[in-house]
C-alpha cells in the first residue's frame, strides 16, 4: 500500500510541476495573445455595443448599399458592352454583399442561425475533403519549413532558365545584325521590319540582364544566410521545444499521468472490493476488468487530445489523429488476435484459470489470467512467474487431481537421473535445476533437459536390488534355508552397523538358475531419510553377503567356459599328419 501512495504522489508532483512550468511559458493561458491585442477597441472608443445599435448600423450598411445598386443600374443603361459587363460583376458583389447583411440582421435580431438548416448547405460528406482538412496543417508546416531552400532552388531554376534564354536572344541578334550587313537587303519594307525585330531582341535582352541581376542577388542574400547544419538542427530544436515540444511533452505527461492512476486505482479495487475478494472470479467481473482496461487506453489517449486542444496546437493534434486513424487501420489485421484475448481473459478461451497447463516443458497452475498472466508452481522457486497473454494462444489447459504432483521432486530430495547421476536437488526454477553430487561438485541442467532425464526421487522410500551367484553343490539349500540364514545375517549386520532402524525390510529370494551358478537376490527398502547412503547401502549388503558365504562354506562359482575339440581322427584325416 505503502509504494502505491508513493506512485501516486509522484505523478500527481509531476503533473502539478509541468502544468505550473507550462502556464507560466505559455501564452495561451492567462495572457493576452496577438489575435485578441488586434480586436481590442482603441482608447476612447466604448466596446460594448448593444444589439439594437449594432442592428442599426446593419440598417444604415443595407440602405447604404441599395443606394449603391440603384446608381450602378442606372449607370449600365448608358454603358457600352464593355464597361455593362465590369458594371454587372460590380452589382454582383454588391448583392451577394447585401444579401450577407441580411442574414447577419435576421441573426442577430431573432437569436437563432437558420443557415445551418438550409437544405443548400446540405450536402454529401466526401471524406477526400474532410481528409485534406485534416492534413492540412501538416502540409502548412511542411512548407513553411521548407519556404527557404525552395526558394533557393527556384532561384536557380530561374536564373539558368533566363540565361539560356539569354543564349539564344544573343544568338537571334548576331543573326539579325548578319542579315542587316548584308547588301542585298535593298526592300525598305523588309530592312524595317528587321530593324524592329533587333529592337525588340536587343529589348528583351536588357530585360533579361536586369531580371538575372535581381534574381542573382537574391540568391546570393538567400547563401549569405545559410547556416550550418548544427546552426539549423539547434534552432529547429529550441523552435520545437519552445511551442509544440512544451505541447507534446504535456500531452505525454498527462497520458502517462491518467494510464497510471487509472491502473493504480484498479489494483485498489481488486485489493479492497469485496467482490474482488472471492477466491472464484466470476464472468461479471473478468467483464469489467476487460472494460476497465479498454477504458484505461482510450481514456489516456483522449486527456493527451484534450491537453493538444486546449493549447490550440492543430498542428500536433492532427498528426496524433492520423496516428490513430492509421493505428486504427492496421488493427484491423488484428482483431482476431485481439478477440482470442479478450476471450482468454474472460475465461472462454483454451487456457483457464484454476487449471493445469505446460508451459515450456514445466506444468503450470493458472493463477490469474490477464494482459501479464500468472502462473503459478509450488515446487519451484519462485514459484510464480509473468507471462504475456499472447504465450498462452496456443496452449491448452485441464483440470488436475488434488494429489497430482506439480515436479518429480523439491529442494533436498535426492534424485538419480537416467545419465547415472545420483545428487542432491541445491536448487530447481523455471529455467535450471541445480544437483549437489557426493563429494560436493555441482551439476546444472535446464529445467526441460532435467525433466527428459526421468527423475528417480529416492527422498522417499526407496528399495535395493543385489543379485548374488551361488555354487550348484548347495542345490539341495538353496531355495529355503540359505535365504533364510543370509537374511538373517544381512538384518544383524545392519543392526550392527547403526542401520537397523532405517532398514524397512529385508528378504532374500530365489532369482534364476544361471549357467554356472545359483542366483539368489537381496531386496531391501530403506527409509528415505538415508537416500544420500543410497550406494553405501548397497556396498554393505555385498560385504554381508560375502562375510556369510565364508562363514557358512557356501561357494561362490567362477564363471565357466567349455571349449569343445572336433573329431581327432577327422583332424588327423584332413590335416594328413600322424
Amino acid at each position: 500500500m505503502k509504494r502505491i501512495y508513493q506512485t501516486l504522489g509522484v505523478a500527481v508532483v509531476t503533473t502539478v510541476f509541468f502544468c505550473v512550468f507550462y502556464f507560466q511559458v505559455d501564452d495561451t493561458f492567462g495572457q493576452t495573445t496577438e489575435a485578441q491585442k488586434e480586436t481590442e477597441a482603441p482608447k476612447g472608443v466604448s466596446n460594448d455595443r448593444s444589439i439594437p445599435t449594432t442592428l442599426k448600423t446593419l440598417i444604415w450598411s443595407w440602405k447604404d448599399i441599395e443606394l449603391k445598386l440603384h446608381q450602378k443600374k442606372q449607370a449600365a443603361q448608358y454603358a457600352t458592352p464593355e464597361e455593362k459587363t465590369a458594371i454587372n460583376s460590380q452589382i454582383d458583389a454588391l448583392n451577394l454583399k447585401l444579401a450577407g447583411l441580411k442574414d447577419n440582421f435576421e441573426d442577430l435580431a431573432t437569436g437563432v442561425d437558420l443557415s445551418n438548416f438550409d437544405a443548400e448547405r446540405i450536402r454529401a460528406f466526401k471524406w477526400e475533403e474532410e481528409a485534406l482538412k485534416l492534413v492540412q496543417p501538416l502540409m502548412l508546416e511542411l512548407n513553411r519549413m521548407t519556404a527557404r531552400p525552395r526558394q533557393i532552388e527556384h532561384l536557380r531554376r530561374q536564373i539558368e532558365h533566363l540565361q539560356n534564354r539569354m543564349n539564344a536572344i544573343e544568338r537571334g541578334l548576331a543573326h539579325l545584325k548578319d542579315l542587316l550587313k548584308e547588301s542585298n537587303i535593298s526592300n525598305k519594307v523588309l530592312r524595317k521590319h528587321l530593324e524592329n525585330l533587333y529592337d525588340t531582341y536587343l529589348n528583351n535582352k536588357t530585360q533579361l540582364e536586369d531580371q538575372l541581376i535581381v534574381d542573382q542577388y537574391q540568391l546570393d542574400e538567400l547563401l549569405k544566410q545559410k547556416e550550418s547544419f548544427w546552426e539549423s538542427g539547434r534552432q529547429i530544436f529550441e523552435s520545437f521545444f519552445k511551442s509544440r515540444g512544451r505541447n507534446f511533452l504535456l500531452a505525454i505527461v498527462m497520458f502517462l499521468v491518467v494510464f497510471f492512476i487509472m491502473r493504480i486505482w484498479h489494483r485498489l479495487i481488486h485489493r479492497y472490493s469485496p467482490i474482488h475478494q472471492k477466491k472464484e472470479r466470476t464472468f461479471f467481473i473478468r467483464l469489467s476488468d476487460v472494460f476497465y482496461h479498454i477504458i484505461t487506453v482510450v481514456g489516456s489517449t483522449f486527456a493527451s487530445l484534450a491537453v493538444l486542444y486546449m493549447t490550440g496546437d492543430w498542428l500536433l493534434l492532427s498528426f496524433m489523429i492520423i496516428v490513430l486513424f492509421g493505428i486504427a487501420l492496421s488493427a484491423k489485421a488484428g482483431l482476431p488476435r485481439v478477440w482470442k484475448q479478450i476471450q482468454l481473459m474472460l475465461n472462454l478461451g483454451t487456457v483457464r484459470e484454476g487449471e493445469r497447463i505446460i508451459y515450456n516443458g514445466v506444468p503450470w497452475k493458472v493463477a490469474s489470467l490477464s494482459l501479464n498472466s500468472k502462473l503459478e508452481n509450488p515446487l519451484l522457486e519462485p514459484d510464480t512467474i509473468r507471462v504475456r497473454l499472447t504465450e498462452l494462444f496456443n496452449s491448452n489447459s485441464r483440470n488436475y487431481h488434488p494429489d497430482e504432483p506439480w515436479f518429480p521432486s523439491k529442494i533436498g530430495d535426492w534424485v538419480i537421473l537416467a545419465d547415472k547421476t545420483r545428487g542432491q536437488v541445491f536448487s530447481q526454477t523455471s529455467e535450471m535445476v541445480q544437483l549437489v553430487l557426493r563429494g560436493g561438485s555441482r551439476k546444472t541442467y535446464q529445467t526441460q533437459d532435467y525433466l527428459g532425464l526421468s527423475p528417480h526421487n529416492i527422498s522417499a522410500d526407496f528399495r535395493i536390488k543385489v543379485v548374488f551367484g551361488f555354487d550348484y553343490k548347495h542345490q539341495s539349500a538353496i531355495t529355503e534355508e540359505i535365504p533364510a540364514q543370509l537374511t538373517g545375517a544381512l538384518k544383524q549386520g545392519f543392526v550392527e552397523k547403526g542401520y537397523g532402524d532405517v532398514v524397512l525390510q529385508l528378504k532374500t529370494e530365489v532369482q534364476s538358475a544361471g549357467h554356472s551358478s545359483l542366483n539368489l537376490v537381496v531386496i531391501a527398502d530403506f527409509a528415505g531419510q538415508t537416500a544420500a547412503y543410497y550406494n553405501r547401502f548397497k556396498r554393505i549388503i555385498q560385504t554381508l553377503t560375502i562375510q556369510a558365504c565364508s562363514a557358512n562354506n557356501w561357494g561362490i562359482p567362477f564363471p565357466q567356459l567349455t571349449l569343445h575339440r572336433a573329431d581327432t581322427d577327422n583332424s588327423k584325416g584332413a590335416s594328413g599328419l600322424p
